[in-house]
């Protein structure tokens, strides 16, 4: 239970993902990486602009062709840069790499809560990279107490509608916290 909590955040699986990206950065050549990163959909532009931002440094380049595929696919998982690893015949580095992936695994799992919370703070929002479609946002809005409601005053928006809400129904595929510094209200429809 707790690891499927731990692992369902979207941070740790954009963190671990570029952990391993990092890690096949220094494993393989920029050649095959090139080839594998145009396999996977990153077009031909993209990979020469990063060899030009890049002139010296193929481990640099590397990291950003497999993190410029992370960045355009919605389904960028660690899983699917398995897959892509496997299907390209570089057994020698999946194999270090599911090493990696499982020490790091580990190291978030022996974390106490105390410990898992304060390394969840301190990971960066890396606007959506393994959520591709989603953009953050700060706003203010009110949440129903049974976290199925969400209400978004228009005031912001627009003077003349004094004390009404746009009201949204939350759908949850996941777990979710509330600071303990936020207030919740529940909306009223």
């Amino acid at each position: 239970m707790i690891m499927l909590q731990r692992f369902s955040s979207p941070l740790i699986q954009t963190h671990l993902l570029q952990k391993l990206i990092a890690t096949i950065s220094d494993q393989v050549s920029v050649r095959r990486i090139r080839f594998l990163g145009r396999r996977l959909g990153v077009p031909d532009a993209k990979l020469d602009n990063i060899r030009c931002q890049n002139p010296n440094n193929a481990q640099e380049e590397s990291f950003q062709i497999l993190r410029e595929w992370m960045k355009r696919t919605a389904g960028a998982t660690v899983h699917n840069l398995f897959k892509a690893l496997k299907d390209h015949q570089l057994n020698a580095c999946l194999d270090h790499v599911k090493n990696e992936y499982l020490t790091l695994s580990k190291e978030i799992l022996a974390k106490s809560d105390d410990e898992f919370s304060t390394f969840c703070a301190s990971l960066e929002y890396t606007d959506g990279l393994t959520l591709s479609a989603m953009k953050k946002i700060n706003m203010r809005c009110y949440v129903s107490d049974d976290m199925r409601y969400m209400g978004l005053p228009l005031t912001r928006y627009n003077a003349n509608s004094k004390e009404r809400m746009a009201l949204y129904r939350l759908e949850w595929n996941g777990n979710y916290e509330i600071p303990a510094s936020y207030a919740r209200r529940a909306v009223v429809s």
